[in-house]
């Protein structure tokens, strides 16, 4: 669909004429807090007005726009009065894979025996001191901040991390010393 704009240059009969085209630099497909910049056709005097899905995007009037929404984008181009419409580049926007962490209590005694740890989905990468093999083991990890961390890549090549920390405090009491372990998420 034309705008206002395009319409009334159109009646006007515009002399010369402009080569409008988008060139994305990079991927038009690409995972959640990722971009693209969609470069226009450039010349002197030129002005710009970038839409997404038809509707213009305030404030996009530069020769260059940086994408970070899916849809399908386009350019008017203005010049002399005229106003020439440029190609749709379409951007699709995957989303990040959710990732849990989940087993760790919020305290775990120093001397506990080792716990479960579950990450999902399936086929991530698990690291951190005291985990091996789906098991966070307090004696092992020590005293101190311990850092748990899933990182998990989907078929897209999107990527999802999840931390959880643990803090491993040693307590004396009159009687015994106790240690625990508390996550923090």
């Amino acid at each position: 669909a034309l705008t206002q704009q395009e319409i009334t240059s159109l009646y006007q009969g515009c002399g010369g004429s402009v080569t409008s085209s988008i060139t994305p630099q990079g991927n038009t497909t690409f995972c959640a807090g990722n971009s693209v910049v969609l470069n226009a056709t450039n010349g002197t005097g030129y002005t710009y007005q970038w839409s997404l899905n038809g509707n213009a995007i305030s404030g996009a009037t530069l020769s260059a726009l940086t994408a970070t929404q899916a849809g399908n984008y386009n350019v008017s181009i203005g010049s002399g009065g005229c106003f020439y419409p440029s190609n749709s580049i379409n951007i699709t926007v995957n989303t990040l894979p959710n990732v849990s962490l989940n087993g760790l209590p919020n305290f775990l005694n120093y001397f506990a025996p080792p716990v479960q740890v579950t990450a999902m989905p399936n086929g991530g990468i698990t690291t951190g001191s005291g985990y091996s093999n789906g098991v966070f083991t307090p004696s092992i990890a020590g005293l101190g901040l311990k850092k748990i961390q899933y990182q998990y890549t989907d078929n897209n090549g999107c990527v999802q991390t999840r931390n959880t920390v643990i803090s491993c405090n040693s307590v004396q009491t009159t009687y015994q010393i106790y240690t625990m372990c508390e996550s923090d998420f």
